[in-house]
């Protein structure tokens, strides 16, 4: 008997599975997702092909400094293009700068004298100047 009432259970939930009864609105996925994962996920080619900037995050760590800039051929190895911002506890400094996708090389231009590569990235040489600098790779063109 125990049986029967099982597979009436069973029939009874398929049957009512099979309805056509509106289902509550639900919310999206996309729209429970942060912002800035959305954002992340943006294309870096725009309808026409053409290569759209990509926001990077440069972080250098150097407490003893007074003033730091990233500079590349990104910015022309303009200092005053992209300064640097001290966190709070005085020992990172980090910056937000727009980059075409590609390979780039760059550097940190610290207390506007001394040119410091990453310590976290790769290096090669500079093909324009023949010096050494940092490599950063940014998105898929």
């Amino acid at each position: 008997m125990a049986a029967i009432a099982a597979a009436a259970a069973v029939v009874g939930f398929m049957v009512r599975g099979a309805r056509a009864v509106p289902a509550a609105p639900r919310a999206s996925a996309t729209l429970a997702a942060p912002r800035a994962a959305q954002n992340s996920l943006q294309s870096v080619v725009d309808a026409a092909g053409v290569s759209r900037p990509v926001l990077k995050q440069f972080v250098f760590q150097n407490k003893a400094a007074k003033r730091v800039s990233v500079v590349g051929d990104f910015n022309q190895w303009n200092p005053s293009s992209a300064p640097m911002v001290r966190s709070a506890d005085g020992t990172l400094w980090s910056v937000l700068v727009p980059i075409l996708p590609g390979r780039h090389v760059y550097a940190y231009m610290v207390d506007d004298s001394v040119l410091t590569l990453d310590p976290s990235a790769a290096t090669a040489r500079d093909p324009d100047f023949g010096t050494m600098a940092s490599v950063v790779l940014v998105g898929k063109p």
